[in-house]
């Protein structure tokens, strides 16, 4: 438990300042660039987000073997080894062809798909010609990523991407004020930092391989034996991306661009609690699949409440919870005055507020299902996921397009809240019918009703006294304390944490 709570530290560390930069330069983005040219780095994270698309599900399979490779004696780690560099050489074959069609049609993009003033195509076209330059970089990004985090190295991977997110803002600023406030100078800084970023996570990944001299460079016939796992996953993230890019896709056609950059910003802030989904998930996945690995098939469907695999799983569930339903319902109650302070904008925060409340609260419904998924995917059992998603995309398109279209960016974001509140509803108890048996209520009541019921009585009360209060800065004060309160309380509550050892703790140390 060492190991994990270690790269808990680093995730959460690593992740928050990542964060913490990007919401601290958009401001001066829209200072600079303005809402439309905000709106077209909001098309370039859903294009990224498209053709993450096109890694075909190698890049779980490649942390997946990670997993093994530790383990693994050196003959079969050569085989390992093999398999990685066919999977590398696959992502920057595939990242070349994407940056090339991009850039090739990024004249048709501009003039005939985003809604953009006429006198702005040819700006428009040089931008997405960039994108297409940071997209050949960017791309393979996600595997060195996976495979860093399958070999532990968590701790130097955050250190990385910190340093790196924190050159990005700061450089972009530092192009838009003294060389180009244009949108074309910010993408040109991208495509510099993404190129040191893919150099130096290659450089440490390739550092810890022991084998890879021996390893050839392509093998189809070790990507053949993965090929069925592979395709599975694959076809996850197609659906998963549907449906966390849809509603965009959709939207970036219906709506002016200024209308799509404030959705962007909902989007953003909204969505602000997948920050801490991804360091738990890294956290504990590896340790579920060599329990999973370890263990017979009586052990994954119903197995004993004292074994291992139980305790690690209900105990992730529990910390994925603190971290997402306070923050989440925070979110959802105090929207309007967070994006007030984090644009100076009241008018972007009125028109935003309402979509941040609803998407926060799908998010958090969204972010239930990571451990269960995590557990999903050790076991090699994805059939479930895979048709749960299917449904959600088969909703989600003509929900999106009636309710952007009568009720505007409100109303757009109702039906991710409505999908994820059925993934908690029905897919969650599907899943235990086939694994875990056991445990189904014991987390439906200690990773879902009950934090969400601490969260949500004990937030609104901080907000009802917040808004009854006319000293803005005192209001300020309370929104950080009921953040503040409701982590503790729902931390408290999980049992995670023990207030004797923090009290005993305190005494140590203090």
């Amino acid at each position: 438990m060492g190991v994990i709570r270690r790269n808990l530290i680093a995730n959460f560390a690593g992740q928050g300042w990542i964060a913490l930069m990007g919401f601290v330069f958009v401001p001066f983005y829209l200072r600079f660039i303005g809402a439309e040219g905000y709106g077209l780095i909001g098309f370039f994270v859903l294009l990224t987000s498209t053709l993450s698309l096109l890694d075909m599900g190698f890049n779980v399979t490649a942390t997946r073997q990670i997993v093994a490779y530790m383990e693994a004696d050196d003959e079969k780690r050569v085989r390992i080894a093999t398999l990685l560099r066919s999977i590398e050489a696959m992502f920057w074959a595939i990242a070349v062809l994407a940056g090339v069609l991009v850039g090739a049609g990024a004249p048709l993009i501009a003039a005939h798909w985003l809604n953009v003033d006429a006198q702005r195509v040819p700006e428009a076209t040089t931008a997405i010609r960039l994108m297409a330059v940071a997209i050949v970089v960017q791309f393979p990004i996600d595997f060195y990523n996976g495979c860093l985090i399958g070999l532990q190295h968590q701790v130097r991977l955050n250190a990385i991407n910190s340093v790196g997110a924190t050159i990005r803002g700061a450089g972009a600023i530092f192009v838009l004020w003294f060389v180009s406030p244009t949108v074309k100078g910010f993408f040109a800084w991208q495509c510099v930092l993404s190129l040191a970023t893919v150099i130096s996570l290659r450089y440490f990944l390739w550092k810890n391989i022991g084998p890879r001299k021996t390893a050839r460079w392509f093998d189809p016939v070790a990507l053949r034996e993965v090929g069925r796992f592979t395709a599975g996953v694959g076809g996850i993230n197609v659906l998963s991306y549907l449906l966390t890019q849809l509603d965009k896709i959709i939207l970036s056609r219906i709506l002016p661009l200024s209308a799509f950059g404030y959705y962007t910003l909902a989007w953003t802030l909204g969505t602000f609690a997948y920050r801490f989904t991804g360091p738990i998930f890294n956290a504990y996945y590896p340790r579920i699949a060599q329990l999973v690995t370890q263990g017979g098939p009586g052990d994954l469907v119903d197995p004993s409440p004292e074994t291992e695999l139980v305790g690690v799983y209900l105990k992730a569930s529990r910390v994925m919870a603190i971290a997402i339903v306070p923050f989440s319902v925070w979110l959802a109650y105090f929207g309007k005055q967070l994006l007030t302070l984090w644009t100076h904008d009241p008018m972007v925060a009125q028109a935003a507020a309402g979509a941040v409340t609803l998407i926060a609260l799908g998010t958090m419904c969204n972010g239930f299902m990571h451990i269960p998924y995590g557990l999903q995917l050790a076991s090699g059992w994805i059939r479930l996921a895979f048709w749960q998603n299917v449904a959600a995309i088969v909703l989600m398109v003509p929900l999106t397009f009636y309710f952007a279209t009568h009720y505007g960016i409100t109303g757009a974001a109702l039906p991710w809240l409505i999908l994820n509140i059925g993934y908690v509803v029905v897919g969650a108890p599907l899943m235990y019918r086939m694994m875990l048996q056991g445990t189904k209520w014991q987390w439906f009541r200690s990773s879902v009703v009950y934090p969400f019921l601490q969260a949500s009585c004990l937030t609104g009360m901080f907000y009802f006294m917040a808004s009854r209060l006319g000293n803005p800065l005192g209001g300020v004060a309370l929104m950080g304390l009921a953040l503040f309160v409701s982590v503790t309380l729902v931390a408290l509550g999980s049992g995670i944490v023990n207030i004797r050892e923090v009290i005993r703790y305190c005494r140590a140390y203090g």
